[in-house]
């Protein structure tokens, strides 16, 4: 695909799986070509591109001198990833999983996480809303990443019991009730993230009780 269209960055799908269960992830449903030097890359193309790493062939003169910032412990693909499509003038989009990611119980990602890892993504964010101000279309995605980033990070605490997050907490959720209105009224958000947004926002001690109780029962099934 990249020999046929001339592209410098061919994206295709993946199978997730976590503990038994496969999603099928970023899979469109034709062969998608975008141009990016003549055409504004829209939103759900950028919410695709900009996420991680192997699912994606590069051309390599494109990046040369690019490489990731360690600053940030997570998150540091979706940055490589915006500054590669500032460089880039085609992608292609491929309509098949090519990669399959197998996230397992004693996977880094299912363990409690430091406080440097908990902000690292929010951080990331942060700057890059600076560093892409000129770009509109990162800044919608960036956005939205950032609010979702926001249900997870609540989601980390109550389930960690993560009681040196307690500044992080009432930050992150001030900043929630500040953007509730945006956040139930757009189109970007699904009616899971916005129930979960408004539960978070509004009836806190509830979501603490639900997801406690929740975890718990997920062990029992688990070893029962």
């Amino acid at each position: 695909l990249a020999l046929e269209h001339q592209a410098d960055m061919v994206q295709c799908g993946l199978f997730f799986e976590d503990r038994g269960r496969v999603e099928l992830q970023f899979v469109p449903d034709h062969l998608t070509i975008v141009h990016t030097s003549t055409e504004e890359l829209e939103t759900k193309h950028l919410e695709m591109l900009s996420n991680s790493n192997y699912t994606k062939l590069y051309r390599t003169e494109k990046l040369r001198g690019l490489t990731f910032d360690t600053t940030y412990p997570i998150g540091e693909d979706l940055l490589f990833n915006l500054y590669a499509l500032t460089r880039i003038s085609c992608v292609v989009i491929a309509p098949q999983a090519k990669y399959h990611y197998i996230q397992r119980e004693t996977s880094l990602c299912n363990a409690p996480p430091s406080a440097e890892q908990l902000v690292s993504y929010r951080r990331m964010l942060e700057g890059a809303e600076k560093t892409f101000e000129r770009y509109p279309a990162f800044q919608t995605v960036l956005q939205k990443k950032r609010l979702i980033n926001n249900l997870d990070m609540c989601s980390k605490i109550v389930r960690y019991n993560l009681k040196w997050s307690a500044p992080w907490e009432q930050e992150i959720r001030r900043e929630m009730r500040k953007n509730v209105r945006y956040v139930l009224a757009s189109s970007h958000f699904s009616w899971q993230e916005k129930l979960k947004y408004a539960v978070i926002t509004f009836c806190w001690p509830v979501y603490k009780i639900s997801l406690t109780v929740w975890k718990h029962l997920s062990i029992r099934r688990l070893y029962s």
